[in-house]
């Protein structure tokens, strides 16, 4: 499979990507690493396999969670919707706090809803309408609110949040500043400073909410930057590794090895067919 670069650009006036995905089988990810970033995904699988997935299935990733590329046996047809939380919120004025709920549910919890009989019906009829009306984003987003107003129809009560709001929310400082480094790196300590927290209450709390420690968090995202940046017509590899804060060349492409599974320089030469801003 070739790997595939992703660029977001969302906003007011383009909320969301719709897009239908044909792949073949395939056995490695198609982005095999461990990806994060800002906007969530609405996925419906119209064929195929994709793991345990089977057709008709329908899930939700949040922002918070590594998007894991899965492989496939069979190939399959995948709808994609990605789409800014921040930009549904305001469509759902009284129901604001039951969607948070429902997105910081655990990926197991959030399954089990999804996996209702009524959710995989009112997805199909989401997915049907977004390829119906390509050309008319306002009936897409029609659709897309649809969707979420069914969902928010569920019954939520028996479902235990793995963390609360207000701790997610004394993260956002340093989850926010990783999200927007251009160059360097962040400890710990000084994201812990961010929050206003302890050392070891920060570290106890992130590893609560995003079920991993920050210096994963913090690598991955670092890890991503200087994948896009190898990208980049003339920049070179150890240029990209200093960039980063990385030791040097060789400790920069052992740590990419480990999330890309090729070399930096293998990894530039398989993408340099694709567009420099390939949108999904």
């Amino acid at each position: 499979m070739e790997i595939k670069h992703y660029d977001f650009h969302l906003s007011p006036l383009k909320p969301f990507i719709f897009e239908v995905m044909k792949i073949e089988p395939f056995s490695r990810p198609i982005l095999p690493f461990y990806d994060t970033h800002e906007p969530l995904h609405l996925a419906y699988l119209y064929s195929g396999t994709l793991n345990s997935y089977v057709s008709g299935d329908c899930y939700l990733v949040p922002p918070w969670l590594p998007h894991r590329a899965r492989k496939s046996d069979t190939g399959c047809t995948l709808g994609m919707v990605t789409l800014q939380p921040e930009l549904l919120l305001p469509c759902f004025f009284e129901q604001q706090d039951q969607l948070r709920r429902l997105i910081m549910c655990s990926p197991q919890q959030l399954r089990v809803v999804l996996e209702k009989p009524q959710i995989k019906n009112a997805a199909s009829r989401c997915f049907d309408e977004l390829d119906l009306y390509q050309n008319s984003r306002p009936r897409q987003f029609a659709a897309i609110i649809c969707f979420f107003s069914r969902l928010l129809e569920e019954d939520l009560s028996g479902i235990r949040m793995q963390f609360s709001l207000a701790e997610y929310n004394a993260l956002l400082p340093a989850v926010r500043y990783v999200r927007n480094m251009q160059s360097g790196s962040l400890r710990e300590s000084a994201a812990a400073s961010l929050c206003h927290l302890g050392n070891s209450t920060f570290s106890r709390l992130f590893h609560k909410v995003f079920n991993e420690r920050f210096c994963n968090f913090e690598l991955r995202h670092r890890i991503n930057q200087a994948a896009k940046d190898i990208l980049t017509p003339g920049v070179s590899i150890k240029q990209v590794a200093e960039k980063w804060d990385f030791y040097d060349s060789s400790h920069f492409g052992r740590t990419f090895r480990k999330f890309f599974t090729v070399s930096p320089g293998r990894f530039s030469a398989s993408t340099e067919n694709l567009p420099e801003k390939e949108q999904r």
